[in-house]
């Protein structure tokens, strides 16, 4: 058992002295390395171009304004040229005509409006009057529908009483149907 004892001794130092070796190997490498980086590096500074001026700096004076700073609120006038087109189109008619009392500073040409601003004020007088001219129009038709309903009461009276027997389109003529709708329609 000794002999396979000092032999696995054996085989144990020569790996330790490869490992050795190995590593001295490593290091001489490594710095190789660093110092081709060096004399690479030093050789690029070394001979690196130079910037050389050519011909002479002329010195002009800059064109300019200068003015000194004021403090205050100022609105800046912008000069273009172009078309300007609205977002949006929009056509006001009033439902009634009238003369107009009150106009809004926001109703201007191009300006904003919100949703339910007023912008024009119409005399109401001119409104008035043409309410009043409707509900007369309105009594008018009333009228003369129930005076229309009582004729056409009369004609059916006599229609009975003559007994007669007509064509449906005769009876309506008879009965006053056409002016009885005419009036309803009114």
């Amino acid at each position: 058992m000794s002999v396979n004892h000092t032999s696995s001794n054996s085989d144990t130092t020569d790996t330790t002295e490869k490992s050795r070796i190995g590593w001295k190997k490593k290091a001489l490498i490594c710095a190789i390395i660093l110092l081709l980086g060096a004399g690479a590096t030093g050789y690029i500074f070394t001979t690196e171009p130079t910037a050389t001026r050519t011909g002479a700096t002329r010195e002009s004076a800059m064109l300019v304004d200068v003015t000194g700073v004021e403090a205050g609120s100022f609105h800046p006038t912008i000069v273009a040229m172009g078309t300007v087109r609205p977002a949006r189109d929009i056509i006001l008619r009033p439902r009634v005509s009238g003369e107009i009392m009150e106009r809004s500073d926001a109703f201007t040409p191009g300006g904003f409006v919100e949703k339910g601003d007023v912008l024009l004020r119409i005399d109401p007088a001119d409104y008035r009057n043409s309410l009043q001219q409707r509900k007369s129009e309105l009594q008018q038709a009333d009228a003369d529908l129930k005076i229309e309903m009582g004729r056409q009461q009369i004609a059916e009276k006599e229609y009975r009483l003559h007994n007669k027997s007509l064509s449906a389109e005769n009876k309506a003529l008879v009965l006053r149907q056409p002016q009885l709708d005419a009036a309803k329609a009114r």
